[in-house]
């Protein structure tokens, strides 16, 4: 992932806590979003995420889960296509 300023990252922050204040659950896209999202994550903390969502949907952990394996494969296989 490219660095960002830390101001930008700031007013995203702020703008994206604004959003979801008054909201319990917010619609971003599903879990093809959280996987790719998850993607740009130290791996520690994303089974400290899923950990943490695992105790409230289980179902859920497992559609990411297996969201990012198909991406991960999908990639591979095309570097593999490519001679990579």
């Amino acid at each position: 992932m490219r660095q960002v300023e830390q101001l930008v990252l700031e007013i995203v922050e702020k703008e994206f806590e604004q959003c979801v204040s008054n909201q319990d659950y917010v619609n971003v896209g599903g879990v093809d979003t959280v996987a790719e999202v998850l993607r740009y994550v130290k791996y520690g903390m994303v089974d400290n995420i899923m950990g943490n969502l695992e105790q409230d949907d289980p179902e859920l952990v497992v559609a990411i889960k297996t969201k990012m394996r198909i991406v991960k494969n999908m990639r591979y296989l095309n570097k593999l296509n490519k001679g990579e």
